[in-house]
């Protein structure tokens, strides 16, 4: 908007430049020359002009929303926030795919039909972006806005497709001040739960679609990153996703330490597992 409002406000001072020097009968020259002064000058102005609309806007659309949904945190969340720190829940199920820990639902529903808006932008699905929308978890903490996270490693032959493993790292970013992106949970919403017969998951091409829209969406995000789970070097799916992923320019961290994948501390990378998984994406083998 600040960029636009100068440039359409220095557009019209060099027309009415051009067109009042040439009323005057002025030099070519001399027009040209005072049009782009004129011009650059106006370009400067609306700039300021639009940062000053746009701050008032925002300013607005704040107070308005709160007006509407209240606050963002619940006390609980804001005393444990206002204290430095992230909110500790006493007791945290890990298997519930719909826990939002001290976020009111009102503010959940607002976020969750922006979200799902700005995805549809993207050129998702508006069905499909329902669904990724559906599948995030919002953090307690106000620092977490633009922080989102999204969750990857390996589901195919595992025990409840390794939902349990996604549930944990969720639970564990989001009580450190992550939005949360989590395949186990949009799966919920889609209706393949953790106890959905092998057989009866629905074409993998789905999955491609959806999760590529998912990390898209997130590299749109100032704090974008994803967090792979242990054991992701043996699954092709999250292989190509953390590809994806660097290819995006998205941050790439340990599910389990939350410390970028190539820490000391962190799990590291199984070299062989991820050649072999890789010679296998790289032929089409696309199972998670």
């Amino acid at each position: 908007m600040v960029q636009v409002s100068g440039a359409c406000l220095g557009l019209f001072a060099f027309a009415v430049t051009v067109l009042a020097g040439l009323a005057a009968g002025n030099p070519a020259t001399a027009i040209l020359s005072r049009a782009l002064w004129a011009m650059a000058a106006f370009f400067l102005l609306g700039c300021v002009l639009g940062y000053v609309a746009l701050r008032v806007i925002d300013e607005h659309a704040i107070r308005r929303h709160r007006e509407l949904f209240g606050s963002p945190r619940s006390d609980d969340a804001a005393g444990a926030a206002d204290a430095g720190g992230a909110a500790k829940p006493a007791d945290i199920p890990v298997e519930l795919s719909t826990t939002n820990f001290g976020v009111p639902a009102s503010w959940r529903d607002f976020e969750r039909a922006k979200d799902e808006h700005c995805i549809i932008e993207l050129g998702c699905k508006p069905e499909v972006a329902k669904q990724i929308a559906a599948g995030i978890t919002y953090g307690v903490r106000p620092d977490c806005k633009d922080r989102f996270v999204y969750i990857a490693g390996p589901m195919r032959g595992y025990d409840k497709f390794n939902f349990p493993s996604f549930d944990a790292a969720r639970v564990r970013f989001v009580q450190n001040g992550w939005n949360v992106i989590s395949p186990a949970d949009i799966d919920r919403n889609a209706g393949c739960t953790e106890n959905t017969p092998p057989d009866q998951v629905q074409d993998q091409r789905a999955f491609v679609y959806r999760d590529f829209f998912a990390l898209y969406a997130i590299a749109h995000t100032e704090g974008g990153a994803i967090a792979m789970i242990p054991g992701w070097e043996k699954s092709t799916g999250a292989v190509g996703e953390f590809f994806l992923a660097r290819w995006l320019g998205l941050k790439i961290l340990d599910a389990d330490t939350m410390l970028p994948l190539d820490d000391p501390a962190s799990h590291g990378v199984e070299g062989d597992d991820l050649i072999n998984s890789s010679h296998a994406f790289l032929h089409g083998q696309l199972e998670k």
